[in-house]
């Protein structure tokens, strides 16, 4: 079976959807012949499916006898909403993108299929005195809001890429990382602070309680759908605005309730810690399974 996979080179959820999928049939018993589709090409080889990888090209439809879209709703321009109907089947990465496109497809060309992260998990020792904050989506985190607001008493705060901020708070508990430390500092750090407003399926929250970390997010969808308050701190949003681009909303937080849950965290003793983060990752390889029987 030939499957076109078409790719946006320069859109992160694209790439890193094409390398899921990539990875899932080379792990089917089937024999299939991939191909790498760049989505700006105005033709390709012929196929038995085109898979649309957070991106899409209409001209490209005609060139396999099915064709799927995998959508990412902050990337997804309200003008391909014209085309969607020549769309046979919706992929949905989310309960949040599948509610989403209900109101522009039929129900049946819709299907949910959870999704999976690359498993990061080594041999580091677990630190929950130590937190992490992975600059990675400017556009979606106030990186800068929790930085500002990180207090002198609290632990230690690790900010992988912190290239991407440019002016620096100097304190004793913020250490600053390049992307070279990432996979040590991201399974060493047990608390993460993924306080991302909005996201398409949320692998660094995924990410992290795969390492067994325990993430701090917003208690809000998609974000909140692949945790429960078992293995992960929530917190509440005051603030809902919907998207300029793509489809959907974004939510924040008021700056009081990350301090509550820092001082909700330093009281929570370390073997409940340690419960939530053996817990997380349990759940988390549960969650992937599921996505795994898509390729049965």
């Amino acid at each position: 079976m030939k499957i076109n996979i078409i790719v946006d080179q320069n859109n992160i959820d694209s790439n890193t959807d094409s390398n899921i999928l990539s990875f899932m049939f080379r792990k089917i018993k089937h024999k299939t012949d991939i191909k790498m589709i760049n989505v700006n090409n105005f033709k390709c080889d012929k196929a038995s499916i085109n898979i649309f990888c957070s991106t899409f090209n209409n001209i490209l439809l005609s060139y396999a006898k099915t064709n799927i879209l995998i959508p990412s709703q902050t990337t997804f321009s309200k003008e391909w909403l014209k085309y969607i109907h020549n769309i046979d089947y919706i992929f949905c990465k989310t309960r949040y993108i599948e509610t989403l496109f209900q109101n522009h497809v039929p129900n049946h060309k819709l299907k949910y299929v959870n999704w999976r992260s690359t498993d990061m998990k080594n041999s580091q020792t677990k630190n929950f005195n130590k937190y992490l904050l992975y600059c990675c989506d400017m556009e979606h985190t106030d990186y800068k809001k929790i930085i500002d607001n990180w207090d002198s008493t609290y632990p230690q705060l690790n900010i992988l890429n912190g290239y991407l901020i440019r002016e620096k708070k100097q304190q004793d508990n913020l250490v600053y990382h390049d992307q070279t430390e990432f996979q040590n500092i991201f399974n060493e750090c047990g608390i993460h602070l993924c306080l991302s407003k909005t996201d398409n399926f949320s692998h660094i929250i995924n990410q992290t309680c795969l390492v067994k970390s325990i993430p701090v997010l917003i208690n809000a969808q998609p974000m909140n759908e692949i945790v429960n308050d078992e293995i992960a701190f929530l917190i509440n949003s005051n603030k809902k605005t919907k998207l300029k681009k793509g489809m959907g909303n974004k939510y924040d937080y008021d700056v009081d309730e990350l301090h509550y849950m820092v001082n909700k965290i330093k009281n929570t003793s370390e073997v409940n810690l340690n419960i939530m983060s053996e817990d997380a990752r349990k759940f988390a390889l549960r969650n992937q399974a599921m996505n795994d029987d898509l390729f049965k």
